[in-house]
């Protein structure tokens, strides 16, 4: 590798080129003022991302490496192109008719089980239920009317 690097660097982009005009590779970079475009990070993800056709279910869904994400039902029976990174399946581009029409993310689907008894939530104990006071205070005073007339020293507790 070193050798090709050397031969480069020395004998190939310093040889004149017919196709240079008679300049050298090492001149014509030189000469050129035109400014380098590099490209940015998105067009470069952009650029080497994967791709796949598959068939949209009559779910509105598709399967890609094991994962299932819902594309939506207007795209039932047709082929969309997935545009993907393999190395990051958390969201795939959807595109249809050479257009990018949406961003995905796996489908989340949880299971249903009638017979699994959910979590019962606990309210916080009262202290007392005005109800319960306003029955209590009733009860007294019908009480303290039936015995009112049979009242004996201490009999009927105020407390009931």
């Amino acid at each position: 590798m070193s050798n090709f690097g050397s031969g480069c660097r020395k004998g190939y982009n310093h040889r004149v080129h017919s196709a240079l005009s008679g300049k050298s590779p090492a001149q014509a970079f030189t000469q050129d003022t035109n400014a380098l475009h590099f490209p940015s990070p998105e067009a470069l993800r952009d650029a080497f991302l994967w791709e796949k056709t598959p068939k949209v279910d009559k779910a509105g869904c598709i399967s890609l490496n094991g994962l299932c994400y819902e594309v939506g039902v207007e795209y039932v029976r047709k082929q969309v192109l997935v545009r993907y990174d393999p190395f990051d399946l958390s969201q795939v581009e959807i595109w249809y008719g050479g257009e990018k029409r949406k961003v995905v993310v796996p489908a989340n689907f949880g299971e249903y089980n009638r017979n699994v008894k959910k979590p019962v939530v606990e309210l916080e104990k009262a202290s007392q239920s005005r109800l319960l006071r306003m029955f209590a205070s009733e009860s007294q005073k019908r009480l303290k009317q039936q015995l009112g007339a049979f009242r004996l020293g201490g009999e009927v507790d105020d407390h009931v």
